[in-house]
Parts: C-alpha cells; structure tokens; sequence
C-alpha cells in the first residue's frame, strides 16, 4: 500500500499502529496551486505603507506596498516562458483630477519570486512625476500580465492624490 501511495505522489506516508482490524495512513503531499495564468482564483488587498503626495514635475517617487495573496493560485514572478503571461506585478495608472486618463501604463512593481496563497510580500515601484503641474490621482492594482487586472477580478485597487508642482527656476 506505501508503494501505491508513492506512486500516485504521496511524499510522506506514514502507518499509524492499528486498531482492531484497521490500518490508518497519514500521507502528505507537496501543496499544488493553480497559478497566475489562471484567472479564476487571482486576488489581492492592497496596503501603501511608502508614498508621495507631492512632487515637483519629472521628480522620482517611490511607492511600496504590502500584497497579500488571498486568492487560490500560485503568482507567478515571470510568468509563461518566453511570453511573460501569467506573470504578477503591481501597475499604476495616472489619472486627471477628473479621473480622465493621462498615463494608463504608468509603471510596474515587480515580485522578486512566486507567491503561494496566503503569503504577504512587499512591493517596490518608482514612478516618474509628469512634466506637468496639476492634480493627479494615481490608480495601483495587481494584474497578470496579458491577462488581466485584479480589479476587473473583483479585487479592490488604490487610489492615491498626487499633487505635481512647477519645476523650481534651478531646477528648470
């Protein structure tokens, strides 16, 4: 019986003492997920921990945020081979004051490797201000790339003001 339940991909396996006429196996495998280029079980609160609200034009900002996957799969650092589908990053959309859009893909975070249900990792992205002052709202969501974005999943996204201002005369 441990030699069929090898076979069938029971790792681990082990014979309990019986009870009366019975035997009791206590076998385990290794957890499988589906992954990200499945779309079915992709979800992931957001949480900014790191942000800008205001910046002169064409500045550097840093954003960093806790993800936690709470859906079924397995995300994906890079996704198919040679394709990249599949693969999970956190995008941004910059957005008017009067949620039009001025820049759809705005910018990227990247996962450092693949993330199981459950698990929290932190996310990094640098974004560049736009050259031009105004109120802007910046727009975070987690997306599998050619496939979707969370949001349209039913997960939540992140909406964050952003105030740019002129360049200062030195710096113009």
């Amino acid at each position: 019986m441990t030699a069929l339940l090898k076979n069938v991909g029971f790792r681990e396996i082990e014979v309990l003492p019986y009870i009366y006429d019975r035997v009791v196996f206590v076998c385990r495998k290794e957890r499988s997920y589906a992954d990200s280029t499945s779309i079915n079980s992709l979800d992931a609160p957001l949480t900014l921990e790191d942000d800008e609200t205001s910046c002169h034009a064409r500045d550097l900002l840093r954003f960093s945020f806790q993800v936690k996957n709470t859906g079924l799969a397995r995300w994906l650092a890079g996704g198919e081979a040679g394709t990249g589908k599949g693969a999970v990053r956190l995008g941004a959309h910059l957005l008017r004051d009067d949620e039009e859009e001025a820049v759809w893909d705005y910018g990227r975070g990247e996962l450092v490797r693949d993330v199981v249900p459950g698990e929290v990792v932190r996310i990094e992205t640098i974004l560049q201000a736009t050259d031009r002052p105004g109120r802007y709202c910046v727009e975070f969501d987690m997306m599998s790339e050619h496939l979707s974005w969370f949001e349209d999943l039913g997960s939540s996204s992140i909406r964050h003001d952003l105030h740019v201002a002129l360049l200062s005369p030195a710096e113009a």
